[in-house]
């Protein structure tokens, strides 16, 4: 998997390719004292979480039979989406996960447990950063924020149906706040 930094914030309508893509597999090693998950499809040997639902999310994205691959990302690996808070302040988001699902599409993934004023600004970000990621490198890429008092990841099995369930959160925020 491959990450590129692009435009999200000036011009959306025109957006810019800041580097060449950057693997995952270009992060530094990173001490980690909390939660992990021993992943079998994820490019690190452990996905190092911040809580126990991140850990829990890391499991089923790795049990889940239609992810190819998934990868926590960690600060270590210094992708992030600007983004404008509610102050007006430019911000940095740092997206939870990305996967990739067997039919080619890349998924950038937030599981939250508790949401504050700026998450649908964060929301509306991401989403648009995926389109423009789109847009530069042809492939497919779409953003979910998954909620974790609406979800039991237990009676799910695949990608798909837990986008499925989550596809309305993301777009009417997207609607709502212009960035």
């Amino acid at each position: 998997m491959h990450f590129v930094s692009v435009d999200t914030i000036a011009n959306a309508d025109q957006p810019n390719l800041y580097t060449p893509p950057l693997p995952l597999s270009a992060c530094p090693p990173f001490p980690w004292s909390r939660e992990v998950w021993e992943g079998r499809n994820c490019i690190f040997n452990l996905v190092a979480c911040d809580n126990s639902f991140e850990r829990e999310f890391a499991k089923f994205l790795d049990n889940a039979r239609d992810v190819k691959a998934f990868a926590k990302l960690p600060q270590a690996f210094g992708f992030c989406i600007e983004y404008v808070d509610t102050a007006m302040n430019l911000r940095h988001y740092y997206p939870d996960f990305v996967a990739v699902d067997a039919e080619g599409t890349h998924w950038l993934l937030e599981t939250k447990g508790r949401e504050d004023d700026d998450v649908p600004r964060k929301d509306a970000a991401a989403a648009q950063w995926c389109e423009n990621a789109e847009m530069l490198t042809k492939t497919k890429w779409q953003y979910r924020k998954v909620l974790q008092e609406q979800i039991q990841l237990d009676q799910i099995n695949d990608l798909k149906t837990l986008t499925l369930s989550f596809a309305n959160n993301t777009f009417l925020w997207h609607q709502k706040i212009k960035i």
